[in-house]
């Protein structure tokens, strides 16, 4: 038999299985594939993927797939744009050993490659969409394991985008929009971020400069409590609402989202205001500062 008709006749057979869609199944599969094998080419370690909690059953089950966003870290004299294309036609191999057979399209934006792939398996066409964005390279990548969706007893690593770097880049955009912000995939990003990661106040406060300097944030008693008054944002909440909606999520509530936001910088702010500087330690398994 056709090698790609025995992966579609397992799929159908792990959809049962898992009671879920045979269509996310499928998809999920297809860009839990793109993304290994994305892994697999970048030997220089290039690409850092930014949303790496989508490449899991749960997402699945929820039918969140077929979105890969990657960090490219750009070297100084690189033409980005030139790199991520050459990168696509040299290294993606068209055809997989499973009968996967890749086509794209590649267009430009502002510091951003977007590329639409389409994968074939036998008469089935799956899209997966896949954002790069430009960034200067990282120190310390976070090294991250997947479990397979077919074989769930192997897992394959994945170099992700810092937690601590995607954390503070989406705390800027938040600070500087507020309740303008209209990307909710930010909240949820800090939100997830500060249930995994370690922080030291000292650390928080060096970053809340660096946003004021490098982003030109007026990081002021102003916005300070401007901030704050986001969790009683009727607007953000609406928000956040449809854009849980929209991805199957059960939670966070609105108010148990902007808790956790506010309570990571609040400390570190007031002191800072006062001229300070905040020692505590952020404990993501408490949720909270250990003084």
């Amino acid at each position: 038999m056709n090698r790609s008709l025995v992966v579609l006749e397992m799929l159908r057979n792990k959809s049962i299985e898992l009671q879920m869609k045979s269509d996310a199944l499928l998809s999920g599969y297809v860009t839990e594939q793109v993304a290994l094998k994305l892994a697999q080419c970048d030997i220089e370690h290039k690409f850092l993927l930014k949303n790496g909690n989508d490449l899991e059953l749960s997402a699945y089950k929820r039918e969140v797939y077929g979105k890969l966003i990657y960090a490219y870290q750009k070297d100084p004299d690189e033409d980005f744009y030139a790199s991520v294309a050459l990168f696509f036609d040299q290294k993606m191999n068209r055809e997989t050993e499973d009968g996967l057979i890749f086509s794209w399209e590649i267009k430009r934006q502002t510091d951003r490659v977007m590329i639409r792939l389409h994968a074939r398996i036998s008469d089935r066409r799956v899209p997966v969409h896949i954002q790069v964005d430009r960034t200067n390279p990282q120190k310390n990548p976070q090294e991250r394991s997947i479990r397979l969706i077919m074989e769930n007893s192997k897992s394959e690593k994945l170099l992700l985008y810092p937690y601590v770097t995607q954390i503070f880049e989406d705390y800027s955009e938040l600070l500087e929009k507020l309740s303008l912000l209209q990307d909710m995939s930010v909240l949820e990003r800090i939100y997830e971020g500060l249930e995994h990661t370690l922080f030291e106040g000292r650390d928080v406060a060096r970053s809340l400069t660096r946003l004021e300097e490098e982003h030109h944030l007026k990081m002021d008693e102003q916005r300070y409590h401007q901030f704050l008054s986001c969790v009683n944002n009727p607007y953000l909440k609406k928000r956040w609402n449809a854009y849980k909606k929209k991805r199957s999520l059960t939670k966070p509530e609105y108010e148990a989202l902007m808790s956790r936001l506010i309570s990571f910088l609040k400390p570190v702010w007031e002191e800072r205001l006062a001229g300070m500087v905040y020692l505590g330690s952020w404990l993501p398994e408490l949720g909270r500062y250990l003084d």
